[in-house]
């Protein structure tokens, strides 16, 4: 059986204030769950770097340059426009 590993961290006050709040609240059980929680989100995103819409977006984008390499559209642009449709679909 694995055993818990113990780490003594030191947060500022805002995110301590946000840990205490989520145990308060019932939401979790312990400080530790909401570590817990946090690391498990990180490691999630980390095993999937790219959100699929974005990844549709960027091969749509590639393949209209690739068919007028000439008719770039500026990256700020880009962005903006991925930023939106993320917005859009985490609605």
């Amino acid at each position: 059986m694995d055993s818990d590993t113990r780490f003594e961290i030191d947060l500022p006050p805002d995110l301590a204030e946000a840990v205490r709040e989520r145990v308060a609240s019932g939401r979790y059980g312990s400080a530790s769950e909401v570590f817990a929680d946090g690391v498990s989100r990180l490691v999630e995103e980390d095993n999937d770097p790219l959100d699929p819409a974005i990844a549709a977006e960027l091969a749509r984008r590639y393949d209209e340059w690739m068919a007028n390499p000439t008719g770039g559209v500026p990256i700020e642009e880009v962005r903006a426009r991925l930023e939106e449709k993320r917005r859009s679909a985490a609605a």
